[in-house]
This record gives structure tokens, C-alpha cells and sequence, in this order.
């Protein structure tokens, strides 16, 4: 009787307060149907995605519509969505460390996820989006259009890129990806353990790539990470930016730089005033 109680409010503990609202869970109809609910679920969608992956995206709930307490019957909707999938499409979420670059610590401004279909690239939020190890599930496609320069930005146009300058401790300075380490060592403790040494980034480069070559146990800070993979791709250690190219975002900053633009302006307004006295002194 313990067993069968347990059971029962494990399964409908917020349907004994409010049925008529409280969905219940996939774990909830996981136990009400036993071994057959991925046999269910794959019946009735007519995709390729894996039973699993789709119980695991929460999407699959469950409520509680008629009870007949002569016969002891409950009758459960199981809400299954309508699927669509979008062939050739990836979503490609953006991890952006901090560069030395002109001597200055910098952050290139690029969206956090993109969504790509073919060769087109968009920025895409997927704010309303359930999101599972292989599986975006999405309402409804909510990208946006990225302008010419970021996309120049993001094919490799480091020309087209736009940066902003950033000071703090709490920036995202290295991001780890397949095994390798990439650092900003300029703004950064990079410290080697084996073989014991500090790796210094020079100020040409704007990061600094650390492999199994480079660095076996590697501490970055108060972090330690032991790295087992060859980097076995090559970049270009030395960017420098245009002046234009590095655009302040902090409130203050903009207002420092409209106030230099005014300045300009006048003086431009001045010196313009100045030319037609003299011209009308000629004529």
C-alpha cells in the first residue's frame, strides 16, 4: 500500500491540488505507461529524431480530463506537438573571449547564437526555443537579418569586424573547445604546470592557442585543466584594427565620444565662419 501511494503521488502530486491545470510531467507518464511510451511516441511522429531525444525535450506532457470514480477509470490527454523539420539548418551557438588588440583589451560584437542554412547566416535568438544535446524545438523561426559586416565578420573578414572596448575582472577570457585552450594571456594569469612555466602572449597576438604541445596541466588563474589534444588548425597570430573598427558600448563612453563630436562639429562650424570672411574679404 506504501508502494502504490507513493506511486500515485509521485505521479499526480499537482493534480491533487489543481487537475485541472497542472500538466503532468513525461517522468510522470513515463511511469503510467511503463516500457510502451517510447513505443508511443515514435508511432506517432513520423520523424527521425529519436524517441528519447524527443521525451527528453519536456515537450510531451499530459492531463488529467475525465474521472469515473464508479469504475475507477481516468482518462489522460497526451499532448503530442506537430513537427516540422528544417533539413540542412545548424545552430551554432557563438562563445566570444576577450583580445589584446592595439594594445587595449577588446570584445568583438557578434550575436551569441546563429542560425545557418546553406550559405546564409543569421542571428538567432531562440528565445522561445526548447533546446536538447542535438535538437532545437522551436515555436517559430524568430531570425534576424545580420548586416554585411558582421557576416563578413563571421566568414573570417577580420576588416569587417567590429570591437568594443572592455575593462573588468569579470569578462570571458578563454573558452575550451575540442581540447584546446584559447586564452587571452595579456589580461590573464597563464600559468604551465607540466612543464612548469608562465606563457607569455606577445602584444602582436591577439590570443593565445595552448595545446598538449604547448602545455600538458595548464592553470588560467584559480582554474586547472589538463589538456590531451593538438591544435591542427593555424591562425593568423597578428591582427591590427582601424581606428573605426573599435566602437565604445558603455553608456558613458558614447557620451564622452558625442560630446568630442560637438566639439568637432564647432570647431568645423568655426572654421567654416572664418572661410566666408575671407572669401567675402576677396570679393
Amino acid at each position: 500500500l506504501n508502494l502504490y501511494l507513493t506511486e500515485l503521488t509521485t505521479i499526480f502530486h499537482n493534480q491533487i491540488t489543481n487537475p485541472a491545470l497542472s500538466p503532468i510531467t513525461i517522468q510522470a507518464l513515463r511511469i503510467l505507461l511503463g516500457s510502451t511510451l517510447p513505443t508511443v511516441v515514435e508511432k506517432s511522429f513520423n520523424t527521425q529524431i529519436s524517441a528519447a531525444e524527443l521525451l527528453s525535450s519536456g515537450l510531451l506532457t499530459g492531463q488529467i480530463v475525465g474521472l469515473d470514480l464508479t469504475y475507477m477509470q481516468m482518462v489522460i490527454k497526451i499532448e503530442l506537438p506537430t513537427l516540422t523539420v528544417q533539413p540542412a539548418t545548424q545552430i551554432i551557438d557563438l562563445a566570444t573571449i576577450s583580445a589584446f588588440i592595439n594594445n587595449q583589451e577588446v570584445m568583438a560584437q557578434l550575436p551569441t547564437r546563429v542560425i545557418v542554412t546553406g550559405s546564409l547566416i543569421q542571428a538567432y535568438p531562440a528565445s522561445q526555443c526548447t533546446i536538447t544535446p542535438n535538437t532545437v524545438y522551436c515555436r517559430y523561426n524568430d531570425a534576424q537579418v545580420l548586416s554585411d559586416d558582421t557576416m563578413a565578420c563571421l566568414q573570417g573578414n577580420l576588416t569587417r569586424c567590429t570591437f568594443s572596448p572592455v575593462v573588468g575582472s569579470f569578462l570571458t577570457r578563454f573558452v575550451l573547445f575540442n581540447g584546446i585552450v584559447y586564452a587571452n594571456c595579456r589580461s590573464m594569469l597563464c600559468k604551465c604546470m607540466q612543464p612548469a612555466a608562465v606563457i607569455l602572449q606577445p602584444s602582436s597576438s591577439p590570443v593565445t592557442v595552448i595545446d598538449m604541445y604547448k602545455c600538458v596541466s595548464l592553470q588560467l588563474d584559480n582554474l586547472r585543466f589538463t589538456i590531451t589534444q593538438l591544435a591542427n588548425v593555424t591562425y593568423n597570430s597578428t591582427i591590427k584594427l582601424e581606428t573605426s573598427q573599435i566602437l565604445p558600448i558603455d553608456p558613458l563612453d558614447i557620451s564622452q565620444n558625442l560630446a568630442a563630436v560637438n566639439k568637432s562639429l564647432s570647431d568645423a562650424l568655426q572654421h567654416l565662419a572664418q572661410s566666408d570672411t575671407y572669401l567675402s574679404a576677396i570679393t
